[in-house]
């Protein structure tokens, strides 16, 4: 479980993370009971990724049983109930917010008095960032994880209503994500090539990559290549001419502009800082 270091974050946002994290839980005997915390209580959103699990209200005595892609809201002040229903567990993300336009926001999104949802696909790369963030304890980060939670919500109004991905587009997907695994280094790899491997139009590439992964497809090239290049910059027998190379660019001079652009400092320094 990660969380901020107070009930209220010390700059003023206009809705802020409370807390926020990853469960696996098992046995089939678990159960436990959600309650307000502190004076000004939280809305809870839970993002089922395997098992069921269920809810029950304890001021209605209604009871909902969720499964894998579904999103529970728990607004605040409620108190519920839990239980497994299946002996295999569950796993899920949570994510609790607060503020004074948190409700406005949910409203304009169309996700205010949701109590179920259904969503495909799962943003773990905006919650994961989410995590990292609040493992910071400064004002900055508050302002990020904020910008962040906004984010999950924005992922939550586009997909709720979002045609359902087909197993030729999944595969698609993991073909590209295969090759690009493979191929990052060769500065060749771009959006344009892998088109060309599948047949298709770049641009209808990109739409299907998005509407799956939710990050364009460029977005994740560069993406995997930034983390080869921070992983090999620890590496103090390489330069930085072959560190660019190995990562996929063959101007160290555009590497170094894209990892300060990324990191904020330039790779020299970057890789001075991983010695603290």
């Amino acid at each position: 479980m990660k969380w901020l270091p107070s009930l209220k974050p010390r700059t003023k946002l206009p809705f802020y993370v409370l807390t926020a994290g990853y469960s696996k839980i098992t046995g089939s005997l678990w159960k436990d009971t959600i309650r307000p915390q502190g004076n000004d209580p939280a809305l809870n959103i839970y993002w089922v990724l395997e098992g069921k699990v269920a809810f029950e209200l304890k001021k209605t005595r209604q009871k909902y049983v969720l499964k894998k892609n579904q999103i529970f809201f728990l607004y605040p002040g409620e108190i519920c109930s839990r239980r497994l229903i299946d002996e295999s567990g569950w796993m899920h993300w949570w994510l609790s917010l607060n503020g004074p336009l948190m409700e406005a926001m949910l409203k304009n999104f169309n996700l205010y008095e949701k109590r179920i949802i259904n969503i495909e696909m799962f943003p773990e790369f905006l919650f994961k960032e989410l995590i990292r963030e609040m493992d910071n304890l400064s004002e900055t980060a508050e302002f990020r994880a904020s910008s962040l939670a906004y984010q999950i919500l924005v992922w939550m109004a586009e997909h709720l209503n979002r045609p359902k991905t087909t197993s030729r587009e999944l595969e698609i997907v993991r073909q590209c994500e295969k090759i690009i695994a493979e191929a990052y280094s060769d500065p060749e790899l771009s959006v344009q090539y892998l088109a060309a491997e599948f047949d298709l139009n770049r641009f209808k590439l990109s739409r299907i990559f998005r509407k799956t992964k939710g990050i364009t497809l460029h977005e994740y090239i560069l993406n995997f290549r930034l983390k080869s290049a921070i992983s090999l910059l620890g590496n103090k027998e390489l330069s930085i001419k072959e560190i660019a190379l190995k990562s996929g660019f063959e101007d160290p001079a555009y590497f170094s502009r894209f990892i300060k652009k990324y990191t904020g400092v330039a790779p020299q320094f970057f890789r001075k800082l991983m010695d603290f």
